[in-house]
């Protein structure tokens, strides 16, 4: 999947990695990371490479689709959805 711009900044926020974590992981120059943030097109493989980081990192980039902007999440860990407490395990001690 492609990524724009505004999509890396929010990915590498949201991973805690500098220019340098997203280029060692890439398998790219950090500048390249700074210029595509700043709006220069890398090229097809810089984006992919990026993309692909970025993804094994756990974030699924979502396109623009039916008037919504592009984004990002985290990927569901694997196995069953946290489903919270049942009302009936509610107590003081787990108020929080």
């Amino acid at each position: 999947m492609p990524i724009d711009a505004h999509q890396l900044k929010a990915a590498r926020a949201m991973l805690g990695w500098t220019a340098d974590d997203l280029a060692t992981r890439a398998r790219i120059s950090a500048s390249d990371v700074t210029n595509f943030e700043d709006g220069a097109f890398p090229g097809t493989e810089i984006v992919e490479r990026v993309a692909a980081a970025i993804e094994a990192a756990g974030i699924v980039l979502l396109a623009e689709d039916e008037g919504m902007g592009a984004g990002l999440r985290f990927r569901r860990p694997s196995g069953q959805p946290d489903e919270g407490l049942k009302p009936e395990e509610l107590n003081s001690a787990n108020d929080g």
